[in-house]
């Protein structure tokens, strides 16, 4: 007899739950340029260094000396990617190719999910910097 009602009540908990996960209702999202599990922080026109900027996002370290500056993230370098492009983990290029004016976004990735996308040695991390104008912040 227990058996027959552990059945009965195992199969109504099964049509109870299917009942429960029928289609979903469409739900209205903006797209946008960032990933869904990144840190993203906008760059104001008072920014005067990418440093400083980096120095914002939650989990980032940096350290400067006279010739040399250094970003941290989980205790190691993380990789730069700028506009999409792998530039690699040093800032000092970083800060030479681009001007603080032109960034209009910085993007932290932390996920393991998200950066291996990026290839091998993302475990630190990846900080994207986005400098051209997109169409979504000129609609926000």
């Amino acid at each position: 007899m227990n058996k027959i009602a552990f059945f009965f009540a195992t199969l109504a908990t099964a049509l109870l739950l299917a009942a429960c996960s029928g289609p979903q209702p469409a739900v209205s999202k903006k797209e946008h340029p960032f990933y869904d599990n990144s840190v993203v922080i906008f760059a104001r026109p008072e920014s005067f260094s990418i440093a400083n900027l980096l120095r914002q996002l939650p989990g980032v370290q940096v350290s400067e000396s006279l010739n040399n500056t250094t970003v941290f993230v989980r205790g190691g370098q993380p990789l730069f990617v700028l506009d999409g492009m792998r530039i690699g983990r040093s800032f000092n290029e970083i800060n030479e190719l681009i001007n603080v004016r032109d960034v209009t976004a910085i993007e932290l990735l932390r996920d393991p999910t998200d950066t291996m996308i990026y290839g091998p040695g993302t475990q630190f991390g990846v900080i994207i910097i986005h400098t051209t104008p997109l169409e979504w912040f000129e609609n926000q």
